[in-house]
């Protein structure tokens, strides 16, 4: 409550019939592990009352006062989906926006009857990097470095962005009001209302203030102090004179040196009022989604939503980012599969009902964010999460939760990065089916995408060879660990009587199958990743009989049997996991493509198909969908570098 607001009680008071829960143990609660249970528990809230299940009740006012710069920005929006039902009021008060200032800047120097440029610093990016001598720096009373001197002091402007880069990089705080504002948007909630809420503590005016004003400098004194010493200022005397600034009274010596200014501590604050939106509502009401209408040809197609919200025991999931599979979905693309072929995964709903035969809608590699669920489904533990999808590209999806298709992403790991799932399952299972023993030699014939994570998986425990045509693939797979690379010619002159105990065949070409087993020592294994275009012609004669060769189909739908024993599908998404957060395939690989919405997916498989990028990347975001209309073409893509960015 502002200055002159009635009072906690006598507000209550005034709107009677409005239950109220007060409690201590809000204070207290470990926003790390801001989640429903706890909410609810400190609210005496009985489980399944609150929360956007809609079970009876529920929240229906969520107050953060001075508290959402704790939180990464997503991470806070999911938490508080999970708090308030839906058309719950949230209320954030005294919201930090970034700001702290003294009013007037560099007060001490007019003390000293210095002129001195108090102009603010270009932000916080890379304090430690600040040139002292580029820095507004006036002389402190203890004359300069020498001797006994104290130093220089540093300017107004200096200290707060060193404050400021403290709080970001040193305690973790979240500073960026519009990314917060962004946030929230992206996962439903309706910005009703916002406005500035600033502190403005002048004490020489209202001794109450004083309080507050001498924590904010113990707050400044623990975080300034280490980044200014090591730019040859003091911030010791900056902070003493700040302290008699502060504690200054109407006509005392120190306001009249002053000029007559009195010093104020000036923090600056927001009050933002968001509406938390319904779990059974579609948030979004119409979607776009691609088709494979004919070979070659792809048609963006607008979905029209049905109902109120999604059917009982269905979440809602708003795309952020899906992968093109260069290898199987090219092929569909092409026209190049053949209708008797069966599901791609019989275990995995969607894949296991996906009809090989146009019109299609394809793709399995997508992952976004849960907006809304259906009667029967659990809201708190499912609106907000960040989710996997073995689905088609489109710009949002309606799943069964308990089908396999949706799985939730883990901490760590980002969107774009998950969207590389089943890229980096199928890499791990051509891994287990390939299984080189400790020092063997090892060559994986082709470095796209698959090829590049199979090398990164195998690397460490074998003596690796990487095979392209594509100078940038072998070098990408150099610095993923392969001890040499090698171009296709170069690996077939070194085989004469086959030099690889194991060889990966994963570029999909039937011409480099030969090479492959011609590059298999005897005895050795030749592994088939791939799927090729009609009839394959190998030469399999006397040599080939007398070398013992074995040849092993890999396919990621199954088990390799040689693991069955000890491995299941759920151990092995685990580890797929694992192999994300530690390689960052998005940074890691590349270049591939970044696509801006559907309307330039063609465009993407066409230049895919001249073997370019490793992949291509579709993302989904307002700007980019056409609602309306339907398009054979158009749009356009971005070639990313290994640093993900545009």
């Amino acid at each position: 409550f502002r200055s002159g607001a009635p009072s906690l009680p006598g507000a209550a008071a005034s709107h009677r019939g409005i239950p109220v829960r007060l409690t201590a143990a809000l204070l207290h609660l470990d926003v790390a592990r801001l989640h429903q249970a706890h909410v609810l528990a400190a609210l005496g809230l009985p489980q399944g009352q609150g929360g956007q299940g809609g079970q009876g009740g529920g929240v229906d006012l969520v107050v953060g006062c001075s508290f959402a710069d704790l939180l990464p920005p997503a991470r806070l929006a999911r938490s508080l989906l999970r708090i308030g039902q839906g058309g719950a009021l949230l209320y954030l008060p005294i919201t930090f926006a970034g700001s702290t200032e003294f009013d007037p800047p560099d007060w001490q120097t007019s003390n000293s009857g210095n002129s001195v440029d108090s102009g603010k610093s270009d932000g916080r990016k890379g304090f430690a990097g600040l040139s002292p001598a580029l820095e507004p720096a006036h002389p402190g009373s203890g004359g300069g470095g020498g001797g006994g001197g104290l130093g220089r002091l540093p300017t107004d402007a200096l200290v707060e962005t060193a404050y400021h880069c403290h709080l970001e990089q040193g305690e973790g705080q979240h500073l960026d009001l519009e990314a917060l504002v962004a946030a929230a948007s992206a996962s439903g909630f309706s910005l009703l209302a916002r406005g500035a809420s600033d502190w403005v503590m002048t004490p020489a005016h209202d001794p109450s203030c004083r309080p507050m004003c001498g924590a904010m400098l113990n707050f400044l004194a623990r975080a300034v102090p280490p980044a200014l010493l090591k730019q040859g200022f003091s911030p010791a005397e900056w902070l003493m004179l700040k302290r008699v600034g502060l504690g200054a009274k109407g006509g005392d010596a120190a306001q009249d040196r002053a000029g007559g200014d009195c010093l104020s501590l000036v923090v600056g604050n927001e009050d933002l009022l968001f509406s938390i939106p319904s779990a059974r509502a579609w948030q979004v009401a119409d979607y776009e989604a691609a088709v494979l209408t004919a070979p070659r040809t792809v048609a963006v197609k607008v979905r029209r939503r049905k109902g109120g919200g999604p059917p009982a025991g269905m979440v809602e999931v708003k795309s952020a980012w899906s992968m093109i599979s260069n290898g199987t979905e090219l092929k569909f693309y092409r026209g190049e599969f053949d209708k008797k072929d069966g599901p791609l995964d019989a275990t995995i709903e969607g894949l296991s009902d996906a009809g090989m035969g146009y019109p299609m809608e394809y793709g399995y590699s997508l992952a976004g964010v849960v907006t809304s669920v259906g009667a029967g489904v659990d809201a708190a533990g499912w609106v907000g999460s960040r989710v996997f999808c073995f689905a088609p590209h489109a710009s949002a999806h309606c799943l069964d939760p308990e089908g396999g298709a949706l799985r939730k992403i883990p901490r760590g790991i980002d969107l774009q990065d998950a969207v590389f799932l089943p890229a980096v399952e199928t890499a791990l299972s051509i891994a287990h089916d390939a299984h080189p023993r400790a020092c063997e030699r090892v060559a994986v014939f082709g470095q796209g995408l698959i090829g590049l994570l199979v090398t990164c998986i195998l690397a460490p425990s074998c003596r690796l060879s990487a095979v392209d045509p594509q100078r940038e693939r072998r070098d990408r797979a150099k610095g993923l660990g392969a001890c040499e690379a090698l171009t296709p010619e170069e690996a077939a002159a070194s085989a004469t009587h086959g030099r690889f105990d194991v060889v990966i065949e994963v570029s999909g070409s039937a011409s480099a199958l030969g090479s492959a087993l011609a590059c298999t020592t005897p005895g050795g294994r030749l592994v088939l990743a791939s799927w090729y275009k009609g009839d394959v012609t190998l030469d399999l004669g006397t040599a080939f009989h007398r070398s013992h060769v074995h040849i092993v189909a890999s396919q990621v739908s199954e088990l390799p049997a040689a693991v069955r024993g000890t491995w299941t599908k759920e151990r092995r998404f685990e580890a797929a996991w694992d192999l994300i957060r530690e390689l960052r395939p998005s940074k890691a690989l590349g270049p591939w493509l970044r696509v801006p919405g559907l309307g330039g997916l063609k465009k993407a498989y066409d230049a895919l198909d001249k073997r370019g990028a490793v992949t291509a990347l579709v993302e989904y975001h307002e700007k980019t969908q056409k609602h309306g209309v339907d398009s054979e073409d158009g749009g356009g893509f971005i070639l990313c570098s290994t640093s993900g960015g545009g």
